[in-house]
């Protein structure tokens, strides 16, 4: 119980990737299987048809997005 109240517990940092946007997606997707899975809630294979699915319905890449 002590160990939950302690402000070094509960304040400790989760997301420490240095990467962020395309980089960080990619190394999601060459990365452990689990992680892309706790990162996104799905698995890769999930994201690739997600993306796909983006694509087919016409969605393209803009100046701030990469599909």
């Amino acid at each position: 119980v002590l160990l939950y109240s302690t402000p070094a517990y509960w304040s400790q940092p989760y997301h420490t990737s240095a990467l962020t946007g395309r980089q960080w997606v990619e190394e999601l997707i060459q990365g452990h299987p689990d992680r892309i899975y706790n990162e996104l809630g799905m698995r890769l294979h999930v994201f690739n048809a997600f993306v796909w699915e983006l694509r087919l319905h016409g969605m393209t890449n803009s100046r701030y997005c990469t599909i």
